[in-house]
């Protein structure tokens, strides 16, 4: 767990670490005269990257943002030969100024060391390729609000002076501050959204060049916030990590998301290139809001249906489309397909989360070990609520419907192929005489969609073999369940339980 801290004055934070592994003793134990005597590490501070004139900051009273050490938080460092090894916070988690007593560390004074944060624990790791990774950002709170965030560290090649070896961390990535006013509610989500892909999701760094090069790209980067909760109209900072990014004049669509599915949203248009260890604000003091009509539609069934599908704000709007097991979109009417590597990518089993470039790589919800990756097997044939799209994208008690919820539906309904507001589908009428409408959105696979306006193919959460799961498929007089590839992209009606 992260904290930042917000000073009237930019510090660096020091800290401590134990806990040596030693995977080549030759590189790190000589003579006690020739022992590092004392060590110290230092988070260079956080520059502000907003002009007094633009009046952007969200951080109180004028100060800035800094970083500190949590306990247990794990460091990696590399000798100038050899294997990396790491060190893990204990004493002096959170403190301002730390030094070490070096003798316990068994670190020569005559070698040089690069040093990078977080530890990444693969002994075999090249210091040329450090991954690093952008999504599933949190923010806990407004006060100390950072879990799990993306916040990459790297040093220079340093060796010890008069004893001492220092190391001085620089911040790779970027810190996008929004300032947001909203009405009283509790808040689950904010995302910054660009027309093209330019934000990194995934990349890596040398600890030679110390910067981020990206090797997937979206257009979207989301934060999850947990106990935002206002009880009057405030103004509350949001920080999402990026890794350096040119938005400038580019336009950017803010998005904050409430418990009860409201929407808030600005559109910024920054006028910089924003840098590795700075913080830019953007300030959405105006938000749109776009308040949510979802419903849980009673149908006199075991669970309650929503009244669109995810991604719309309306029944007859088709929405996103999803990969079974995937809680990201790779295509709506709203988000343009990603790219990785320079390539379009789309719902196939190179992109799929779930396997390792093949159908037969998969790396969970496998009950077959001649399709599990080095024979991975799991028996899990129902999605865990951290990979089902309903619930992690609308919260509650929203969730993707299983093929038994999709059956119930079907046999105790009256289907009616219909038109609505223009748009084809099956309007679905329960004996009390609640409706639903699931329109006809089709299918996507690979970067092509088929079949819109004939055809309508809605993802159950239930597995069916380790390869294909159960979905509902529904066209101009036929209704019924269908066995699909689970890259391919469906949309998703969530039900409430």
């Amino acid at each position: 767990m992260k904290r930042f801290y917000f000073l009237a004055a930019s510090i660096f934070l020091l800290a401590a670490c134990s806990g040596l592994e030693q995977p080549d003793q030759d590189l790190f134990i000589d003579d006690s005269e020739n022992l590092v005597e004392k060590v110290v590490f230092e988070v260079l501070p956080i520059k502000d990257g907003d002009a007094p004139a633009t009046r952007a900051s969200a951080v109180p009273a004028g100060g800035t943002v800094s970083f500190a050490w949590e306990e247990n938080d794990m460091i990696g460092i590399y000798p100038n030969k050899g294997s990396q090894i790491y060190f893990t916070i204990e004493d002096g988690a959170g403190s301002s100024s730390a030094t070490f007593d070096g003798g316990g560390w068994a670190l020569k004074q005559n070698a040089s060391y690069v040093s990078y944060y977080p530890f990444v624990a693969d002994f075999f790791l090249s210091r040329d390729e450090i991954p690093v990774s952008f999504a599933g950002q949190k923010q806990v709170g407004i006060e100390s609000p950072f879990n799990g965030a993306r916040y990459f560290l790297a040093t220079e090649a340093t060796s010890s002076e008069n004893g001492v070896l220092r190391f001085s961390y620089k911040t790779l990535n970027t810190i996008i501050n929004v300032n947001a006013t909203l009405p009283a509610g509790t808040y689950t989500k904010a995302s910054l959204t660009t027309e093209e892909p330019l934000f990194v999701e995934e990349g890596t760094y040398s600890l030679d060049d110390r910067v981020i090069v990206g090797s997937k790209f979206t257009n979207t980067l989301e934060i999850e916030l947990e106990d935002v909760v206002l009880t009057e109209e405030t103004t509350i900072p949001i920080y999402i990590m990026s890794a350096p990014v040119d938005l400038k004049d580019k336009e950017v669509t803010v998005k904050v998301l409430s418990s009860d599915g409201n929407k808030y949203v600005c559109v910024k248009t920054p006028s910089k290139v924003y840098a590795a260890g700075t913080r830019y604000g953007l300030t959405c003091d105006k938000m749109e809001a776009f308040p949510s009509i979802l419903e849980a539609v009673d149908m006199g069934l075991s669970v309650k249906w929503a009244s669109f599908n995810i991604g719309a704000s309306k029944p007859e709007e088709y929405g996103d489309y999803y990969a079974w097991g995937e809680t990201e979109t790779y295509y709506s009417s709203q988000h343009p397909l990603t790219w990785k590597e320079g390539k379009e990518v789309g719902y196939a089993w190179n992109s799929y989360k779930w396997c390792l470039g093949t159908y037969n790589t998969m790396t969970k919800y496998c009950t077959d070990s001649s399709y599990g990756y080095n024979g991975f097997i799991d028996r899990n044939t129902v999605l865990d609520l951290e990979d089902d799209a309903s619930y992690v994208n609308l919260g509650g008690n929203w969730r993707i419907p299983t093929d038994a919820d999709w059956t119930e539906l079907r046999e105790n309904c009256t289907w009616t192929w219909t038109m609505q507001n223009g748009v084809k589908g099956m309007l679905v009428t329960a004996s009390n005489g609640n409706s639903i409408f699931l329109p006809a959105a089709g299918y996507r696979h690979a970067t092509d969609i088929t079949e819109i306006e004939t055809s309508g193919l809605y993802w159950s959460s239930s597995l069916y073999t380790a390869v294909s799961a159960w979905g509902f498929h529904f066209a101009f007089g036929n209704i019924g369940r269908g066995r699909d590839d689970r890259c391919a992209g469906f949309s998703v009606r969530p039900v409430s339980d």
